[in-house]
């Protein structure tokens, strides 16, 4: 235990929340250290914070954490979020991890402290063997192993990939703790990283994972579809990295400009009627095929 550490890597651009979450996360009975990343310049006399700024896209931000720290164990949070269930839940994971070494231990999930339906862990919601990890605590030697985030995705969705290559890897089971990773709408209300990239990110999990029996009834793959697209840690808190949306420079007048009020709302507009078009067009494409082939 005196050589085991617990890095928490938290892409942010808001500050709002992290007094709350540094004094959340605290622990006397694990040596830890919370990694805030992001647009974001500022510096602590905490020894147990690092701020490291960054105007690159939310996955790649997770990417920059995990090479900059240094503990043998990783959790990924977001800045809307606390652990509730225990007076020190990183230390409650840590002793369930060594507890249960053949297992992946995972928080519970819940919004304003009301938990979530079990479902609502499944990737495939009719599946319960599809159920899924949120924020577990992880070896970064095993995270290390499996290539690390992978550079397609652009703002969400690249931990679950994450996890299923680890469960792949490692051949472990989900554990779900006591522990809760409570998200706090009041501070999540101006997000729009989901709505405007999900269905980017989602088509790029799908195709990694999801597979077809028979040409119709959908599955999860055991093994992942498509190669990992790793990313480049010699450059990785500089250069833009795989597709990057709108954060396609690390420059801070860059990100100011189209982070303004103005820009935020015509990106999300494009956003919104490309992914609507192309879901029609591939609509319309389908209905031909189904078509053609009567004919």
């Amino acid at each position: 235990m005196r050589n085991d550490k617990i890095s928490v890597i938290i892409p942010s651009n808001n500050r709002k929340n992290w007094s709350r979450l540094i004094k959340n996360l605290k622990s006397d009975k694990i040596d830890y250290e919370i990694l805030f990343i992001g647009p974001v310049y500022s510096h602590s006399k905490n020894k147990k914070i690092k701020i490291i700024t960054s105007y690159l896209k939310p996955v790649q931000c997770l990417q920059i954490g995990l090479k900059y720290s240094t503990g043998n164990f990783i959790i990924q949070m977001a800045d809307d979020c606390l652990l509730r269930g225990t007076r020190d839940p990183l230390y409650r994971l840590y002793s369930l991890s060594k507890k249960y070494p053949n297992k992946i231990i995972s928080c519970k999930y819940s919004v304003n402290k009301i938990p979530v339906k079990s479902h609502e862990y499944n990737y495939l919601p009719w599946d319960n063997k599809t159920k899924l990890p949120i924020a577990p605590l992880v070896k970064k030697d095993d995270i290390k192993k499996v290539g690390g985030y992978d550079k397609k995705f652009i703002a969400v969705l690249s931990d679950i990939d994450l996890y299923l290559r680890l469960k792949q890897s490692n051949k472990k089971k989900f554990f779900f703790s006591n522990v809760y990773i409570d998200e706090d709408k009041k501070f999540n209300k101006r997000n729009n990283l989901l709505p405007t990239y999900w269905n980017h990110d989602r088509s790029n999990l799908d195709r990694c994972w999801i597979k077809k029996l028979n040409g119709e009834k959908i599955t999860l793959s055991k093994t992942r579809l498509e190669r990992v697209k790793k990313f480049n840690n010699k450059n990785i808190n500089k250069i833009a990295q795989g597709e990057s949306g709108k954060w396609k420079f690390n420059n801070k007048i860059y990100y100011i400009l189209i982070n303004n009020k103005l820009s935020k709302i015509l990106f999300f507009m494009i956003t919104m009627f490309t992914n609507t078009r192309h879901y029609y067009i591939n609509n319309i494409i389908s209905k031909m095929k189904k078509i053609l082939k009567k004919i």
